[in-house]
């Protein structure tokens, strides 16, 4: 069984909660999945739960090497604004012994070749739109099979990049 997500990256668990139950409690039938949810802090300890789970899988960023880490591996992420947070190689670490994941595969942050490795290859980012918001940047796409991972980067001066309409 393997979990995908297209988002930041990994979700930091709340005091009391392992990185194996935050996944299980992310795959709960009865997680809410609406956008109006995660916009502000609600009363009961269940929805907060779940807001900070949804808010650090979408916004978490792996953090620049130069970034202060708390004593669990998670640094300010000033770029996304309030409640989100970036991860250092000692939270990636812990994320991947204890789920047993080799790698994380995310989006949600463009970059100028459309992919872009880190943290010693063990993340990926992807990010599929070329031209993004008027940018340079290229698109990639990540294609994994039979224990396989090929990373597939378009520049943006190829002409299979997609140009904005005038």
């Amino acid at each position: 069984y393997q979990r995908r997500v297209h988002g930041g990256g990994i979700p930091r668990p709340p005091t009391g909660y392992s990185y194996k139950q935050c996944l299980e409690i992310l795959a709960e039938m009865d997680f809410p999945r609406r956008e109006d949810w995660l916009r502000a802090p609600k009363q009961t300890e269940k929805d907060n739960l779940y807001r900070a789970l949804a808010i650090g899988l979408l916004w978490s960023d792996p953090a620049p090497s130069n970034t202060q880490l708390d004593s669990d591996g998670f640094g300010p992420n000033p770029s996304r604004g309030p409640d989100t947070y970036t991860f250092g190689t000692p939270a990636l670490q812990a994320f991947l012994s204890e789920t047993g994941h080799c790698y994380i595969i995310r989006a949600h942050e463009a970059k100028q070749a459309g992919l872009r490795l880190c943290k010693n290859g063990l993340v990926i980012t992807v990010f599929t739109s070329s031209s993004y918001c008027g940018g340079d940047n290229g698109a990639g796409a990540v294609f994994v099979d039979q224990n396989k991972i090929r990373l597939i980067s378009v520049l943006n001066n190829s002409p299979y990049a997609r140009h904005q309409l005038k």
